[in-house]
Parts: C-alpha cells; structure tokens; sequence
C-alpha cells in the first residue's frame, strides 16, 4: 500500500515538465524525487528481507520432522528450542506446547489433510 502510494507520489513529481531546470521548484521538487526513491528502495529491500525470512520458516517448516530424524543430539535440542513454547512432564506424560507460529502451522496442515482426505473418499 505504501510502496503504490509513494510511486504515485513519485509519478505526480514529473520535473521535465518545467520550463527552467535551474529554477528553485525544480531543485525542491527533484530533492522529493530523490527522497521519495530512496523510501522505496528501502522498502524493497525489508520486502525482500521479510519474503526471504517467510521462506525460510516455511522451508524449515516443511522439513523440521526429517531434519530432527537425521540430527544428531545438539541438533535435535535446537529444533526442539526453536519450536517448543513450553515443555512440561507430568503423570508420565511429556507435554510439548508449540510456538503460536508452529501451533498454527500444525493446524492448518491438519485442516488441509482433513480436507484432502474427504476429497478422496
């Protein structure tokens, strides 16, 4: 939304169209340009940071169960570390609370199995 908005804005500040380029308007309204394609990029760049990180979670994601199958003992604790929100033994059960992030991932997979599994039938 910001990014149209300011590429709208940038649109709007059309400095080819004034008569003299060494006037103060142009030089004011070039600064904007410049400052306005400046934000963008920085926009771009946290844009792609986010879509690069979103990636990464959803590859680990997808993988996490192999990834702790294969692991040695140090790697399996981080992937517990990462995942788990809280653990908890009781009555000789073990109790794993996932991370809101996971816990929504699990359940949506499940929903989408759910839903597959029906399609089958």
């Amino acid at each position: 939304m910001l990014c149209v908005s300011i590429i709208r804005h940038i649109c709007q500040v059309n400095v080819t169209k004034l008569p003299v380029k060494t006037d103060f308007k142009y030089t004011k309204w070039q600064a904007e340009k410049d400052k306005l394609y400046i934000q963008l990029d920085e926009i771009n760049k946290l844009d792609n940071r986010f879509y690069n990180q979103s990636d990464s979670l959803l590859d680990f994601t997808d993988n996490a169960y192999q990834y702790y199958l294969k692991g040695n003992t140090p790697q399996k604790r981080r992937i517990i570390e990462i995942i788990k929100d809280k653990i908890t033994y009781k009555d000789k059960k073990l109790n794993i609370e996932l991370k809101p992030i996971f816990q929504t991932i699990v359940e949506n997979q499940y929903i989408l199995s759910q839903n597959i599994f029906c399609q089958s039938i």
